[in-house]
């Protein structure tokens, strides 16, 4: 309106017709982020036990690589994506993939992304973890015995179990379950 009418100074203003678009413009796109940061939250929020930590790398790694800002991947956006996260997959492995998690309009809509890292992430046992239960298992010493995994194990899960545990050489009775994760998780 004041640019049809050649005003190019207010006086009661030290901003021009430009500066206004540009703020609503800026605005405008604020807003438009803020909505797909709440639209994301409220997409993960009931479909997952993931860490908060864990939750929020996959959303920082999304939007990163979200370079159009639309909230969807394309599959050169999803590949990169999986791979900063440390998930490769074969050209074949990934195609197929990327086949079963498409959207309809040819992109990876945030919440099929957090629904697919959340069924990659929440199986997977770290070596940590069966570290941490044998210990436990074992009431902290470097072996564990066939009495020792009668506590929590079926006794057919303790016959397979320790065909694959090598015997220990701290206890005569004892099972190294150092040697055996080391072996297991090389």
């Amino acid at each position: 309106m004041c640019s049809d009418a050649n005003i190019d100074e207010h006086d009661y203003t030290v901003y021009s017709v430009s500066d206004l678009e540009y703020d609503a413009e800026m605005t405008m796109k604020a807003l438009e982020k803020k909505a797909r940061f709440i639209e994301n939250q409220s997409a993960v929020r009931n479909m997952t036990n993931l860490t908060p930590a864990q939750l929020e790398e996959f959303e920082a790694t999304f939007r990163y690589f979200d370079r159009d800002s639309r909230n969807a991947l394309s599959d050169a956006e999803f590949r990169a994506a999986l791979d900063s996260l440390g998930h490769s997959f074969s050209d074949d492995e990934f195609l197929m993939l990327y086949d079963q998690l498409v959207c309809g309009d040819d992109a990876i809509s945030f919440e099929v992304y957090i629904r697919f890292l959340v069924e990659l992430t929440e199986d997977q046992t770290t070596p940590e973890q069966v570290l941490q239960s044998f210990r436990v298992i074992a009431n902290n010493k470097p072996f564990v015995t066939k009495e020792d995994l009668r506590l929590d194990l079926s006794p057919k899960s303790i016959e397979s179990l320790l065909r694959e545990i090598p015997k220990s050489d701290l206890d005569k009775n004892g099972y190294d379950y150092l040697a055996y994760l080391r072996n297991v998780f090389q």
